[in-house]
Order: C-alpha cells, then sequence, then structure tokens
C-alpha cells in the first residue's frame, strides 16, 4: 500500500498517518491521480492536493483523507488520452 507513517509532535497529537507524494489515489470509481502536496493545519487536520488528467486539461484539487483511496502503484489506472 502506498501510505506512509509519519510521526509528528503536534500539541495532543503525537502521530498521523500520511499517504506519501506520489502515490497513486483512487478519487472516484474510475478515476486516479497522484498526490502531488499535503497541507497539515492545526493538530489533526490533513488534506491532499491531487493531480490527474481529464481529457486534455490537468486538474489539481484538494481532498480530505476519507475522500481518496491509496492504491498499489502497480494497478493500470487510465489517465484521460482515451
Amino acid at each position: 500500500m502506498a501510505k506512509q507513517k509519519t510521526v509528528f509532535a503536534m500539541g495532543n497529537v503525537t502521530e498521523l498517518e500520511l499517504i506519501s507524494i506520489n502515490s497513486n489515489v483512487k478519487l472516484a470509481e474510475d478515476v486516479y491521480g497522484v498526490v502531488v502536496a499535503i497541507q497539515i493545519s492545526g493538530k489533526d487536520n490533513v488534506t491532499y492536493d491531487v493531480g490527474w488528467w481529464s481529457s486534455r486539461s490537468y486538474e489539481v484539487k484538494t481532498f480530505a483523507p476519507q475522500q481518496i483511496e491509496a492504491v498499489a502503484s502497480t494497478t493500470n489506472m487510465k489517465i484521460g488520452f482515451v
């Protein structure tokens, strides 16, 4: 799996489990992207910037951890050039 456990010392929270930058993630049934940035704000608030191809446009949007799913890098993915 693409998750990487990273330890931080922030207030009462001492451990956050993160999906690594450059990891493949599933956004929807047949839409996959790549984590391009991670934002950590507050004690336990993590969001991910994910990029993916949509037809000929490259999109980047911010997602909460529960909105994405890390996938094995060997998964075949459509990237928009169909």
